[in-house]
């Protein structure tokens, strides 16, 4: 079963932005209430999703083992429904395992970092 902050993100991109603003019963906090900061384990390996604050703005980051971007928003709101919507259209169809969750520290994004996306600027 999905870990429950990953539903409601989906849930999140898939309705319109004023229906989910008159829905009080979500499970868990929109994505645009904090940076998201998760790992999926996907059939290439982790797939790191991690949205930032930096000088230039909010930055969204996806990587694993096959595919690495970066892209910069003016808001966390935007650069968190961007990193899920690129996840989405990569990974189509992916279900969560119970290995598949929030990451809680930069730390733990850290140690699978090939691609160099967390190294200060």
């Amino acid at each position: 079963m999905p870990h429950p902050l990953l539903r409601a993100f989906w849930k999140y991109l898939s309705s319109p932005s004023e229906t989910i603003e008159r829905r009080e019963s979500l499970p868990v906090v929109e994505p645009r209430d904090r940076p998201i900061s998760y790992i999926h384990q996907t059939g290439d390996g982790p797939v790191h999703l991690l949205v930032r604050a930096s000088r230039r703005g909010w930055d969204s980051l996806h990587w694993g083992r096959r595919h690495a971007a970066a892209w910069t928003f003016e808001t966390m709101a935007e650069a968190n429904r961007f990193v899920l919507h690129r996840f989405r259209k990569l990974y189509y169809g992916h279900r969560c395992s119970t290995e598949c969750g929030p990451a809680p520290t930069i730390a733990v994004h850290q140690y699978d970092d090939p691609w160099g996306m967390l190294r200060e600027l």
